[in-house]
């Protein structure tokens, strides 16, 4: 690991969504098709998530939809986590 263990396993929680990032990367690879079409296609449709859809290469969500904010650091040019790439590559 680069960066030092930031606390004492046990002691305190901090939420990373790497588990959701290796597990679409896994999907991607044992499909052969992009994470977007496996949720679509195996969970979005089949119960009928009409309105439901992941964004794909947009950072734009469509329709009427709640707006994040988090705490940013000083330079960055707001604080709404809406509109966001959700690529990291």
């Amino acid at each position: 690991m680069r960066n030092p263990v930031e606390f004492t396993p046990g002691t305190r929680q901090h939420y990373l969504n790497i588990n959701t990032f290796v597990a679409g990367l896994l999907i991607e690879k044992i499909t052969g098709r992009s994470y977007e079409h496996e949720v679509t296609t195996r969970i979005l449709s089949p119960v009928g998530m009409r309105d439901s859809y992941l964004p794909g290469e947009s950072v734009r969500i469509r329709g009427r939809h709640n707006h994040g904010y988090q705490v940013v650091s000083a330079g960055f040019p707001d604080a709404s986590s809406t509109a966001r790439a959700m690529s990291w590559t």
